[in-house]
């Protein structure tokens, strides 16, 4: 300590240089830093969520996930793989180290997703690039008895699902259950022909 005082003193132009320098870029990286309330600790991570309607948890196992957890294998830098099945769903999380990319990652495993085979109907997609920090609302619609169950599906799709993406904040919105709408067509060929109509005309 007696030596390093001594060259201080003797040196106090440079040791009040040094001093200025440390004191000014100790103020910069204060300005730079970022103060959060919540800082985000969470490690860096991406979910699959295939939709598989209409079967069971074994189906959705056997035929989404275990494909999209072979192929997931390889990534590099992942740390740990969980999944879940439900009805209709497939759901798996993978973990990666902490100096990992994020954009580089889900990069990836979007490339690598576009590998699978997956069977006729399953739509398989990365979640939202948000973490387990931000806030999920999960909501239920809900009809009066005699309301048909297309209806409700087709509310949430052309009503509230819209409205929910204008509001600020919102990332993405992942509607499931519920029926589907259909539109069908019925060709009566005694009338088609008698308008001088074919298939093809129809279809356009």
């Amino acid at each position: 300590m007696s030596k390093l005082a001594s060259i201080v003193l003797h040196n106090r132009i440079a040791a009040l240089m040094l001093l200025a320098a440390f004191i000014f870029f100790g103020i910069n990286a204060f300005y730079k830093l970022p103060v959060e309330a919540y800082p985000d600790v969470t490690n860096v991570s991406v979910q699959i969520i295939t939709l598989f309607p209409g079967h069971a948890a074994e189906e959705v196992e056997r035929l989404v996930t275990i494909p999209i957890e072979s192929v997931m294998n390889g990534i590099p830098q992942r740390v740990s793989m969980r999944s879940i099945s439900l009805f209709g769903l497939s759901q798996i999380t993978l973990v990666f180290e902490d100096d990992a990319k994020n954009d580089v990652i889900r990069n990836l495993a979007n490339q690598l997703l576009g590998t699978v085979t997956l069977p006729p109907g399953a739509q398989a997609s990365l979640s939202p690039d948000a973490t387990p920090i931000g806030e999920i609302y999960r909501y239920t619609l809900r009809a009066s008895p005699g309301f048909p169950p297309e209806e409700v599906r087709a509310l949430e799709d052309w009503v509230v699902e819209k409205k929910m993406r204008s509001v600020p904040g919102v990332v993405d919105l992942n509607p499931f259950g519920g029926l589907t709408k259909q539109y069908q067509v019925l060709i009566d060929p005694a009338k088609l022909k008698s308008f001088g109509l074919n298939l093809q005309q129809v279809f356009t």
